[in-house]
């Protein structure tokens, strides 16, 4: 029983882990697109 909740337990931080690295990748690209002067038509072209 005990084995079984110390792996949840480091699932749920890996899962956790994952999440965060995702919101920072996310976050880096996001800031990448809207500084990069060169993807302003593309996202114009996306919204349009």
């Amino acid at each position: 029983m005990k084995t079984h909740e110390n792996r949840t337990l480091n699932d749920m931080m890996w899962l956790k882990i994952i999440l965060i690295l995702a919101a920072f990748f996310i976050q880096f690209v996001t800031i990448a697109i809207i500084f990069n002067p060169s993807s302003d038509e593309y996202i114009k072209m996306r919204i349009a």
